[in-house]
Parts: C-alpha cells; sequence; structure tokens
C-alpha cells in the first residue's frame, strides 16, 4: 500500500492534491478493481452479510448461474442431476444432497410433476413429500418406471425411491399407492 505524503502546510495544495490522488487510486486498484493487473480476478475473496437487507433490481434469470427472484418461480423448473421437477406456481422445492446418497423434499402449494431421465445405473434417489399437494413421478424420453405400487406418493411425509436397475429403467419404492 502507498504511503500519504505528511501535509505540513496546510496551503500546500499540490501535496494535498497529490495524496487523494493516490486515495482514489488505491481505492480503484485495490477495492473497486477497476484495473486488473496480468492473472489479477475480481472475485469475492469472503461472505457478505446482508444484515436482513434485501438485494434490489435483480434482472431476469437467463444463465444457470443467475440469482432466482421469488416472482422467477412461477413456473419452475429445476434439474437437480438426473431430476426434472415441473410445478405451477410451486413456492419452493428444496433439494438436499449428501455424498453417498441424494434425497430431495419436496415442499410446493402447487401440483409437482418429478420427471425422471436416464442416469447411470445404480443411481438412487430418496424423495420426501413435505406437502399435502399431489407429485407424480413421470418417466422422461426413452425411460421406463416399473412400480407396482404406482407413481404417486401415498400422502404427506411419503418417502418414495428411485433406482436406475439398467439402463433407462427406474424401479420406484416406498410409500406409493
Amino acid at each position: 500500500m502507498t504511503v500519504l505524503n505528511n501535509i505540513v502546510n496546510p496551503t500546500n495544495t499540490t501535496a494535498i492534491n497529490n495524496n487523494f490522488d493516490t486515495i482514489e487510486d488505491e481505492l480503484s486498484n485495490r477495492v473497486l478493481k477497476k484495473t486488473l493487473g496480468v492473472g489479477e480476478n475480481n472475485s469475492m475473496q469472503t461472505n457478505i452479510d446482508m444484515n436482513n437487507y434485501r438485494l434490489l433490481n435483480l434482472p431476469t434469470p437467463v444463465s444457470p448461474l443467475d440469482p432466482l427472484r421469488l416472482g422467477d418461480i412461477d413456473n419452475i423448473n429445476i434439474i437437480a442431476r438426473d431430476i426434472t421437477f415441473a410445478s405451477t406456481s410451486a413456492t419452493g422445492i428444496v433439494v438436499n444432497e449428501t455424498l453417498d446418497n441424494r434425497y430431495i423434499i419436496i415442499e410446493s402449494l402447487s401440483p409437482v410433476t418429478i420427471t425422471l431421465n436416464d442416469a447411470p445405473i445404480g443411481t438412487t434417489v430418496f424423495f420426501l413429500q413435505d406437502t399435502l399437494q399431489q407429485v407424480t413421478f413421470v418417466a422422461g424420453a426413452g425411460v421406463t418406471l416399473v412400480s407396482p405400487l404406482g407413481v404417486t406418493p401415498y400422502t404427506r411425509y411419503s418417502v418414495v425411491s428411485a433406482t436406475v436397475i439398467q439402463s433407462g429403467k427406474y424401479v420406484l419404492g416406498g410409500d406409493l399407492g
């Protein structure tokens, strides 16, 4: 960091202006990062604490890494690896993952359709229905669902497993009916 010149004479405007220029340069280069050197990035180095304040004027999301606004969830279509969710006016679908097994909590104020697309053999996903709304499992393109008890969970808090037993073939198990 650059050291400022001592101001011995408060009427020395050249020294004062030079110090202001130094402060401006330091803010631009170290805080605002207006000009990046070779190999430098302009990324955050720590978390931001919003202290319960909101982010305002976010644009409509157009890419996978854009933030999603509550108003953008009217027709939600979320892909969690090999699982596609489709819901109209859903207030939220919470997806949680562990390292070895995957579990998905379905929370919605409207019916939810879960499309199972082809996935690697042995893939198992567990679904917990945490809603009173209808949840329905459907096969994606080139996929077959095998289930002796149907494709809808029995009731709220039902747990359903979906396991890929061969390429393009899922077996549904659990609280179906």
